[in-house]
């Protein structure tokens, strides 16, 4: 009698830091799967830049008619449904290759960030494993946070510029200076040129912010997860969850900041990693990756 007691006493207990293991491994999985969450949303914005500093600027449907005729009489070329667009739109071929090398870029940064989420998704169902799967995931956690830090950091060291846009206002105001008008004609066209150059200079200032917000918003979240998979063996399920808390308010106050402060946000939390020589080392190996291809050019 007295041994089977000990056994369901055992059995207890055990089911007891089972269920307190299984836990505490779905709120990491929480925390984990909104890392994920905030970085895509960053990669989002990216690819806005990315179609914003290579798409030219809207033309009139006049101006694309006129494209078009042009284009229709001199080329000897069959016409496809492409090059039909093509003749509308002569800038579309460079645009399009642009921005299929751009989003293969993108989906390999969003298949690193699923994937890291992932690395959790059935934590809670390995409950006595789960450490070990928890302690592998530190180095990829470190890599993604630095890099989203990154990203935001290269965007405000960097600000957006609309190239295409900028070159083909730059020539309009160009022929408005030149053309032969009376002063009050050519001052009004001006002004409206300018209020169109104001209207692009918002445009980027405005992604920049969008985008150093996100960044900063996904690194405070992803540097938070990173602590917690750190001290996993050492922390409770609720231990996560308050930790999770506070960095979800953390990164909510961020938004309506100013560039400043959201680059100082991205510098706090690369800061914080840089401090950790494990994780410097991590981050500056990431780095030396990414880099190497363009050393070789």
């Amino acid at each position: 009698m007295r041994s089977k007691a000990v056994q369901r006493f055992l059995v207890g207990c055990a089911l007891l830091a089972l269920a307190a293991c299984s836990q505490k491994a779905e709120t990491l999985k929480l925390a984990a799967s909104q890392f994920e969450t905030e970085s895509r949303a960053t990669i989002v914005l990216l690819e806005e830049l990315r179609v914003a500093e290579i798409a030219p600027p809207a033309k009139s449907e006049s101006a694309e008619t006129a494209d078009f005729i042009k284009n229709a009489l001199e080329s000897t070329r069959d016409a496809t449904p492409d090059r039909i667009a093509l003749w509308m739109n002569p800038d579309a071929g460079e645009t399009v290759k642009a921005s299929e090398e751009w989003a293969a870029t993108l989906t390999r940064l969003n298949t690193q960030y699923r994937a890291f989420a992932n690395t959790f998704a059935s934590l809670e169902q390995a409950s006595f494993t789960a450490r070990d799967i928890v302690k592998k995931a530190e180095p990829v956690a470190v890599r993604l946070v630095g890099q989203i830090a990154n990203f935001g950091k290269a965007v405000t060291d960097n600000p957006p510029e609309f190239l295409k846009q900028r070159t083909a206002l730059s020539a309009q105001l160009k022929t408005l200076r030149a053309a032969q008008t009376n002063a009050a004609d050519k001052r009004a066209k001006l002004s409206g040129w300018l209020d169109k150059w104001r209207a692009l200079m918002q445009a980027e200032t405005d992604l920049q912010r969008r985008i150093a917000e996100q960044s900063a918003k996904a690194a405070s979240v992803g540097l938070a997860v990173v602590k917690q998979i750190r001290a996993y063996d050492q922390l409770s399920a609720s231990d996560i969850a308050d930790a999770m808390g506070i960095a979800f308010s953390a990164a909510g106050a961020l938004t309506g900041r100013d560039v400043s402060a959201l680059q100082n946000k991205a510098n706090d939390v690369l800061g914080d990693i840089q401090s950790d020589p494990v994780w410097n080392s991590i981050l500056q190996q990431s780095l030396e990756e990414v880099n190497q291809p363009k050393a070789k050019e």
